[in-house]
Order: structure tokens, then sequence, then C-alpha cells
């Protein structure tokens, strides 16, 4: 964040309000803190004693000046005393400035006029004979050190404490400090970062297992070596993935018992309502016998014919159930198959009928092979015409139309003009068992679906009560032979 900021670039910090969110973010930047604040406080406290040991050197440097010029004697003349020094001196007489290495100093005012009433006492009584002042001249801080120099005479020597070789030491000692904080500030975060992935990983890897588990991956186990707490956490949570395991082994065999039962019971259901007719025909035709009808044969050819058709529905209804039941994978690999000859095959079957419904088939020329089976593509297309016919109840018109909007994908529609689907049974009605209709095993379109995703294709359906229902379905283009 800062470095984006610095380099005036925008961001709306998200990712990195996320990372700080996070319990490694939380935890580096504790450590982060935990690291750098000694360090601030060391090297805080390392320049204040420093700098005072620097403005300790400077005071012995100014008093070892001043003794220097006071062993030279009385009567040599301050300017010369500040050339042999190589400092500059103020000479006080009685308490008064009154010489200077440099005279101007005098004129301008820059110095004290006066020594401070305490000190120009204790030089007085011989309480001493040096001491050090830090004073503020022109606005610029000074140290003065002062050495009596006679029974009425005080040299002083002014050492600035912003310039010079003080304030260059001064400099020099903070650039020092500076670079040590920077890089102790550098190591802390490097240190940070290194001890909050470590002690972060074990959570971190607790978290993808339990999202790995969390998105159905049951055979997730983490190491359950580890000396430490992780070691007893991960024992129980593999612990707990193994109950997982036996629990949905457990829904597992449930379920599909429970799905037998349920097409057990569908099986019982479909088959038992044919049962009834052929019962109530055969029957009929015993009593029929018995009685000696003289119509007898009209009877016989009459129910026979009724059995002869309840048998045909239970052989759809088998027909149907074990196509459900069949692996997709059992058919075999898929195979190019040309659109046009199976839809005009299976259209032929329908345009041959009186039942007063229109067929039409627009298909564009030059159209791809898909990849199929071409009996499984042809069923699918009966059981949608099957629906549309039975939606059409003897009157509208049935299309089948095909197009190319996608590189590697073909698009088919059926589409009918009947009554519709209403929008509360549209999401229903590739599921198995669900049928519009009060006849039907309720399987044909969720087998059509099953086929078409077992081909990698796609199918789905749009409808609108009283105007008409669409089934549309996505077919992969087969690749040509080059491709192959």
């Amino acid at each position: 964040m800062l470095g984006r900021a610095f380099a005036g670039l925008p961001s709306d910090g998200v990712a990195e309000r996320g990372w700080i969110h996070t319990f490694r973010g939380r935890l580096t930047l504790a450590l982060f803190g935990f690291f750098l604040l000694p360090t601030l406080v060391f090297s805080a406290s390392a320049y204040r004693a420093l700098s005072r040991e620097v403005v300790r050197t400077a005071e012995a440097l100014a008093s070892r000046s001043l003794e220097q010029a006071v062993d030279e004697g009385p009567t040599v003349p301050v300017a010369i005393l500040g050339e042999h020094v190589r400092a500059d001196l103020l000479l006080y007489r009685r308490g008064v400035l009154t010489e200077a290495a440099s005279p101007e100093v005098i004129d301008l005012g820059l110095y004290p006029t006066w020594l401070p009433r305490n000190m120009f006492l204790a030089f007085r009584s011989g309480e001493t004979l040096d001491t050090v002042e830090q004073r503020r001249l022109g606005g610029q801080p000074y140290l003065l050190a002062y050495h009596q120099r006679g029974p009425n005479a005080v040299l002083a020597a002014p050492v600035p404490l912003v310039s010079g070789d003080t304030a260059r030491r001064q400099r020099d000692l903070a650039d020092v400090v500076l670079l040590a904080a920077l890089l102790g500030a550098a190591l802390s975060f490097a240190l940070s970062l290194l001890v909050g992935r470590a002690l972060s990983a074990p959570i971190d890897r607790l978290s993808l297992a339990a999202a790995a588990v969390g998105a159905g991956d049951l055979g997730v186990r983490l190491p359950e070596e580890r000396p430490d707490e992780f070691g007893g956490l991960y024992r129980s949570f593999n612990r707990m993935v193994q109950r997982l395991r036996r629990a949905r082994s457990a829904e597992v065999r449930t379920a599909r018992v429970l799905a037998w039962g349920e097409m057990a019971r569908q099986v019982a259901h479909e088959i038992k309502n044919p049962l009834t007719p052929i019962k109530l025909s055969v029957q009929h035709l015993r009593r029929a016998y018995r009685d000696g009808r003289p119509d007898y044969g009209e009877i016989l050819d009459r129910n026979v014919e009724g059995v002869l058709r309840e048998i045909d529905q239970l052989s759809e209804i088998a027909r149907a159930f074990a196509r459900f039941g069949t692996p997709v994978e059992a058919a075999g690999p898929l195979e190019p198959v040309d659109l046009a000859p199976v839809l005009a095959d299976t259209l032929a079957l329908y345009r041959g009928g009186e039942d007063g419904i229109r067929y039409r088939l627009e298909l564009p020329p030059g159209m791809p092979s898909v990849e199929t089976r071409a009996g499984e593509l042809k069923e699918v297309l009966i059981n949608l015409l099957e629906n549309s016919r039975a939606a059409l109840d003897g009157t509208g018109e049935i299309a089948i139309r095909g197009k190319r909007v996608e590189p590697d994908w073909v698009h088919l529609e059926v589409a009918d003009t009947g009554t519709g689907i209403s929008p509360d049974a549209l999401p229903r009605i590739f599921e198995p068992q669900f049928s519009t209709r009060s006849s039907g095993t309720g399987l044909g379109l969720a087998i059509v679906r099953r086929l078409i995703e077992g081909w990698g294709g796609e199918i789905q359906a749009e409808s609108e009560p009283g105007v008409g229902t669409t089934i549309r379905i996505r077919l992969r283009v087969a690749p040509t032979p080059e491709q192959v």
C-alpha cells in the first residue's frame, strides 16, 4: 500500500486489506511491531547517548583549548591566543566582554555582553575555575566554555552546535543511527515474515485440508507425527475425516437402497397399470366362453388386440427403465455423425402419417458432423418429437432447426406450437419420474438429457403456455481427419 501510494498508483486496497485481515497477516504485523519496537527504542537511546557524548567531547575540547590559552600567560592578546588554539575566544573583564579573537563580533553583538550573574560570582569568589553552559545565540544553539584568566578576567570559547565539527559529527552519528534503524526495520520485517509463515503454515495446511473436505475430497490426510499441539489437532482432523468417509459410505448405501426401492416402486406402479386391463380382458374372455356368446369371435379379437396393446406398453416400460439404468460408457465410443440424413430419416417416419401436424426441417448446407451415436441421436429425436406431438393434440407445427453459431458447437432446436409447459413445471421436465401427462413412464426426457450429456453436450428447454415449447441441444463438432 505504501509503495503504490509513493509511486502515485491508484489502489482500492482490497488485496492489501484482505491480507491484513488474514491470520498470517495479523501475526506478521504483530511480530513486525514486536521486533521493530525494541529496534526503535534502542536506536533512539543510542542516538541520545552518543549525541550527549559528542557534546561532552566538544565541551572537553573547548575546555582544553581554554586551558592552553590560559597557560600561555595573561599578557598574550586574545587574537593571538585564538590563532594558537584555533578557536574563537572571548575575554570578559569584571564580567564585561572587552576583547575577542575576532573584534567585529563585539560590534555585531553576536555574543553575550555580560557574564551570567551566578557565573560571575562563582569566578570572583574562586568557587570554580572553569564551567560550560549551553545557550542560544542568534536563534542557534551554542556551547560556551569558560575558564578563569587572572583575578578579574575570564576566557570563553563559543562552539556552535548546528555547524562546524560538532554538528558534522552529530549528523554523521544521526546517519549511522538512521541506517542502523532502517536495517533493523528491514531485518525485523524479514524475520516477521519468516516467523509468521512458519507459525501460520500448520494453520494454512489445516485450512486447505478443511476446504478440500468441504469440496468433497475425503481422501485428505494430515501428518500426525508432529510433536507439538498441531500433531494432536491433525490426528483429531484425520479421525473426523475417517468418520465422514464411513458416514458417506453408509449414506451412499442408504441412498442406493432408497433409489432401488423408489425405482422398484415406480416399476411396480407402471406395470400395474397395463396388468389391470389385461386381467379384465382375460376375465371377459372366460366369461364369454362360459356363457357361449355367439359373438365370441368378435369379443376374442377385440380383447386380444387390447392385451397385445398393453403388452407393447409393458415392453416400452421395460425398455425405458433398462435404458435409464444402462451406463453411458456401455454404448461404446462416440463417432462422427452427419446430421442431415439422421434428421431426414427421423422426420420421414412422421411425415407419412395423417395426424394433421406439419413437420419442417431447417438445416443449412455444409453442416459439420457432430460427436454422438447415430442410434442414440435418433432415439433422442423420437422422444422429443413424441412429446411435441402429444402437446399439439392433432394440430399445429413441429420444426427441427440446426445452425452453427460457435466454431466447435452445433445447435439443434425442436420447436412446437403446442400448449406449452407451465413455469413451475419447466425446471423439472428432465427429472426422472416427472411427466406433464397422465400416461408414460416419466423417463423420456430424463433419458434424453442423460444421453446428450453422455456425448458431452447440453440441453435446455424454453416454453410459454399457449405458445409452444422449444428444446435446444448443443452438440460438439466432430474433429476432422486432419485434426485427429
